[in-house]
């Protein structure tokens, strides 16, 4: 009977090692759909979908810095003023506030917020919640109307928030030392939100730690996270320093309905061109959910900008083709 036991437990250690086999990563070539390829504008600093449009802003621009597209790739608004005034934004990042709806918040200065949406051409209504306070690095709204927040500085720094600023919910420790000097820049990072699953992304830019979450409209629990690579980082008393920050990070992420999109430099290539439109920034990294790199795929064409619906697994770039374009990719 012992000997029957051991070898069940046997079978079963040796099914558990066989499935847990590396994802192999598929590379591939895509010939992208080109949407627009006149995008005047000198650098897009966010990038989002809501809908059936896609917002970009480009901050160097004083006047309609935010422009609308729909996902024809016809420009449908201009928006928005750089600026100290009233309702003018000084450091802007635009979210989406629902369907075919965005809300531009101020990081900095009185932290007013305007929302768009497609119902009044897109014109900004300014409102004010008590959530934009100059704390949060990144923000994002569930569907019901309560905005989730990234703060570096909190224990959990996860946290759920009625619009009227009461704490719902919180979670998310980072794996490191909470004690260190300076925790808003080592542990600066974003978060991206999919509307349609429910789930969560938060990215670290510094250390290369990335963590999935379940968020509804009252809870918030961890899915999964993972520390890419072996981060060289030393911490004496309450100063932290780290050796090659933004190694291995995940960066300028976007969520489709099965896997989180990343602009990554193509790990084969062999060139010395390290220019802004070297082939190896031709490239992005395709993960599942559980952080396996499953596909690395070439858009042929230097790539700026990740957004998505969340919907299905299409997704969009900017791109220069050879000038500023908008493309759709579907996997």
């Amino acid at each position: 009977m012992k000997l029957q036991l051991l070898n069940i437990f046997i079978a079963c250690i040796f099914c558990i090692s066989c499935s847990q086999k590396p994802v192999k990563t598929e590379r591939i070539q895509v010939s992208p759909k080109v949407l627009t390829d006149s995008l005047f504008i000198k650098s897009a600093a966010s990038f989002i979908c809501i809908g059936d449009y896609l917002v970009l802003q480009d901050p160097r621009q004083v006047s309609n810095f935010i422009k609308i597209y729909d996902t024809k790739g016809h420009l449908v608004s201009e928006v928005g003023q750089i600026g100290n005034g009233p309702e003018e934004f000084i450091l802007p990042e635009c979210i989406p506030f629902g369907e075919n709806k965005f809300l531009t918040w101020n990081r900095y200065g009185t932290f007013q917020t305007a929302v768009s949406s497609s119902e009044n051409q897109f014109k900004q209504e300014f409102r004010s919640f008590n959530v934009f306070n100059g704390k949060n690095q990144s923000i994002q709204l569930c569907k019901n109307g309560n905005f989730i927040t990234y703060d570096p500085t909190k224990d959990h720094v996860i946290t759920l928030y009625s619009p009227d600023g009461k704490e719902i919910a919180s979670a998310g420790k980072l794996p490191f030392s909470s004690d260190i000097a300076n925790r808003e820049h080592f542990y600066s990072g974003k978060i991206v939100y999919n509307h349609e699953n429910q789930i969560l992304l938060l990215y670290l830019e510094v250390l290369p730690y990335a963590a999935t979450f379940k968020v509804t409209s009252s809870n918030i629990s961890l899915l999964n996270e993972r520390t890419f690579g072996n981060p060289e980082y030393t911490i004496n008393g309450d100063q932290m320093q780290v050796k090659e920050g933004g190694k291995n990070c995940l960066v300028g992420c976007c969520l489709t309905e099965d896997f989180i999109i990343s602009i990554m430099n193509d790990p084969d290539y062999t060139g010395n061109d390290k220019s802004q439109t070297s082939p190896k920034r031709h490239t992005v990294g395709v993960y599942d959910y559980d952080f396996n790199l499953v596909k690395i795929v070439n858009l042929g064409m230097p790539r700026y900008n990740l957004a998505a619906s969340g919907k299905d697994n299409t997704f969009y770039a900017i791109v220069q083709n050879p000038e500023n374009s908008i493309i759709e990719i579907e996997l």
